[in-house]
């Protein structure tokens, strides 16, 4: 199949049409807007193919889209063991404070026997507000990474 020939309207030299400047007398041709223009959207297409790429094109050992890397997909993922090292820690801190955790002192004088001591009610507050916080931290990381989208 021929190209298409244009003249050029300055030199009156053939011209395909694939060309925005003639070949003779190198001025722009009148349909030189419609070459660049068509140059231009294959260069856009060219960048979105590449751009759009399965992963496993660029790295051979990339999983496919849609799916994790084996190394994670094997075995718990790293937010998932932080979130269950801190609710260990958060119940096991609450468990002390709240059974455990003496608020009483020994009295010597009037009769012995014992009453409670204010500052140590509050280190049980403290320790239990800390536990709790430490449970609660870790309940959001290991829920975040367990609902986290999987690629």
């Amino acid at each position: 199949m021929a190209t298409p020939i244009g003249k050029c309207p300055n030199c009156h030299a053939a011209n395909s049409y694939k060309v925005a400047y003639c070949i003779e007398c190198k001025s722009r041709l009148p349909w030189a807007d419609i070459v660049e223009e068509a140059d231009a959207a294959k260069a856009r297409a060219a960048a979105a193919a590449t751009l759009s790429a399965p992963v496993a094109a660029v790295h051979p050992t990339a999983p496919a889209p849609g799916q994790r890397p084996a190394a994670i997909s094997s075995s718990i993922a790293p937010l998932r063991i932080v979130g269950l090292v801190l609710m260990g820690i958060g119940f096991i801190g609450i468990a002390y404070f709240f059974l455990v955790f003496d608020t009483s002192v020994v009295v010597p004088f009037f009769g012995g026997g014992r009453v409670n001591n204010l500052g140590l009610m509050q280190d049980r507050q403290n320790g239990l507000m800390m536990s709790g916080g430490a449970f609660a931290l870790g309940a959001i990381i290991f829920a975040m990474d367990y609902l986290r989208p999987k690629n």
